[in-house]
C-alpha cells in the first residue's frame, strides 16, 4: 500500500503533467494535501530540534523533483521570515505541517512576463495576511494570484510542505529558465 506522501506525489504529477490545469485534479490534490501530517513525511520533534540548534535560519528537505513538479519541506526557525519572493509562471500549494506561520501575499497587476526591470514600479493587490498551522487548509497561488509572498514563522520551528509546478529550472514556454 502506498504511503500518504506517495499518493500525494502521484496526484501532483497527474495534476501538473499537462500544462492545461484540470480543476478536478487540482481539487483532488488539495483534498490530499490537506490531510498530510508531519507523521506522513516522518518529520518528528528530533528533526525540528536539530534544525533549531543549527546556525542557518531555515532548512529545506527535497522530497521529489522532475520536469513537472517540485515537492519539498521547508523548516523555519522561530521568528524567521522568508523574504518576499515570487514563483514566475508557477502554481504552488503550501501546507503547514508543524508550528505556525504568517503568510503575506500580493497579486501583481501586470500583464508582463514577470521580468521586472530595476527601479520599475509595479502595482499589486495586497491580500489579508493569514496565520496558518497544521489544522489550516493549504494555501494556493497561481502565476497571477498571490504569487508574490513572504512567510514568517510565528510559532516554531514551523514546517510546511511545498508543491511547485513547473520547477524553477524548467524552460518556461521557450523563454529560458526562470529568474
Amino acid at each position: 500500500m502506498a504511503s500518504a506522501i506517495e499518493v500525494l506525489g502521484k496526484q501532483a504529477l497527474k495534476t501538473f503533467s499537462d500544462r492545461r490545469l484540470c480543476q478536478k485534479n487540482l481539487d483532488k490534490l488539495l483534498s490530499l494535501i490537506n490531510k498530510i501530517t508531519a507523521d506522513d513525511v516522518k518529520l518528528d520533534k528530533n528533526i525540528l530540534d536539530y534544525v533549531s540548534r543549527q546556525p542557518a535560519p531555515m532548512c529545506v528537505m527535497d522530497i521529489f523533483e522532475n520536469k513537472d513538479i517540485t515537492i519539498a519541506i521547508f523548516i523555519l526557525k522561530h521568528g524567521v521570515r522568508m523574504p518576499m519572493h515570487d514563483h514566475p509562471g508557477m502554481h504552488g500549494l503550501l501546507k503547514v505541517i508543524s508550528g505556525m506561520v504568517e503568510l503575506s501575499s500580493y497579486s501583481l497587476k501586470t500583464k508582463s512576463d514577470h521580468v521586472i526591470k530595476a527601479k520599475e514600479e509595479i502595482a499589486a493587490v495586497r491580500h489579508r495576511p493569514v496565520c496558518l498551522d497544521s489544522n489550516s487548509a493549504a494555501c494556493t497561488f497561481t502565476p497571477t494570484e498571490k504569487n508574490l509572498h513572504e512567510i514568517s514563522c510565528v510559532e516554531g520551528p514551523a514546517a510546511f510542505l511545498d508543491i511547485l509546478s513547473p520547477p524553477y529550472d524548467v524552460d518556461e514556454f521557450g523563454k529560458g529558465t526562470r529568474p
